[in-house]
């Protein structure tokens, strides 16, 4: 990128088009930051100093190109940080996006993402309101996605220890079975603040991110240069008998999860009211949002896509999503 490059603009999507997807390109590092592990899928961190530059297209998001989705929270609002866009325009991010995309940038390809805060025109009302009923479908057709928690040293140390402790777990049909339910359960009980530092990253506080996780069964969990599958995690969530403040919310994600895609035959969906109280806890910035976050989980509640195709299903209200109005 030249020193005269420009402030990206955007342009309205084709008609075909229901987002924007990153084309995030590979480190131009001559050493591609090789640290040596051997990871098949590329994750592994990148920390070059060249900053992340990507290419910005138009996306169908029905259409059947493979992409990951990333779920992350923007960190400190100060945008000071550049993401090179076409080699020529840029936009201005916040240090924990950048460090979500260094992290997630191959060596050697092209990886297509969706990250929220590039793929919406965040300055456009408008293009928000049309974008998020599309939010659902987004989360649920990727083919995976990155959960993004942060720079964090020492919580990456506590998450590689938690991923050791749930390797003494066996899954069946998603619920937790131990090989010695005691000795795990003294294990996490002796040294709960790991758990605490791990669940208690602002990722675990926000709302939006609670439908990023239980729209998609195949989703990652990174910090640092530690990874681990959101399986591993629910199955420490439920060895908790009483659950501490700041592991209600991620709790709730767990569950949520594990109805939609194990417990068939249960109820993988609550009302609105019941959603907006176990989450009552939640973060998010904008008031309206708390609908708008949860409407893909909720058994009352559906948004209406542009174009007015809403399904008629009993017992069903159906809002627009509309940021001209107030959160009452």
């Amino acid at each position: 990128m030249t020193s005269t490059a420009l402030p990206y603009a955007y342009r309205p999507l084709s008609d075909n088009a229901q987002t924007r997807i990153i084309e995030l390109q590979p480190s131009t590092a001559s050493d591609d930051n090789d640290d040596g592990d051997d990871n098949d899928d590329g994750d592994d961190n990148d920390d070059g100093d060249d900053p992340p530059r990507c290419h910005l297209r138009d996306f169908d998001v029905f259409g059947d190109e493979e992409y990951e989705a990333v779920s992350y929270t923007w960190g400190e609002p100060l945008f000071t940080e550049r993401l090179v866009v076409d080699d020529a325009y840029f936009l201005m991010t916040t240090v924990n996006f950048r460090d979500a995309l260094l992290r997630f940038r191959l060596p050697d390809r092209v990886r297509l993402l969706w990250v929220d805060a590039v793929c919406i025109n965040q300055r456009d009302e408008e293009e928000k309101g049309r974008q998020i009923p599309f939010m659902t479908q987004i989360y649920s057709g990727a083919s995976r996605v990155l959960v993004w928690l942060g720079n964090y040293p020492e919580q990456a140390e506590s998450l590689r220890k938690v991923g050791r402790w749930a390797r003494q777990l066996q899954m069946s049909h998603g619920m937790p079975r131990l090989y010695d339910r005691e000795a795990a359960s003294d294990m996490i009980r002796n040294t709960p603040s790991s758990i605490q530092s791990v669940f208690g990253l602002s990722w675990f506080t926000r709302l939006w991110v609670v439908q990023e996780v239980v729209l998609n069964i195949n989703v990652l969990v990174c910090c640092g240069d530690v990874e681990l599958p959101w399986t591993r995690l629910v199955q420490i969530m439920r060895l908790h008998d009483a659950q501490p403040p700041w592991l209600i919310i991620p709790s709730t994600m767990g569950d949520l999860w594990t109805l939609r895609f194990f417990d068939r035959g249960v109820a993988t969906r609550l009302s609105t009211v019941q959603l907006l109280h176990d989450l009552s806890s939640a973060k998010c910035s904008d008031d309206r949002d708390r609908i708008w976050a949860l409407s893909a989980m909720t058994t009352d509640l559906q948004i209406e896509r542009p174009g007015g195709n809403a399904s008629e299903g009993k017992g069903m209200v159906t809002l627009s999503v509309d940021y001209s109005t107030g959160a009452d």
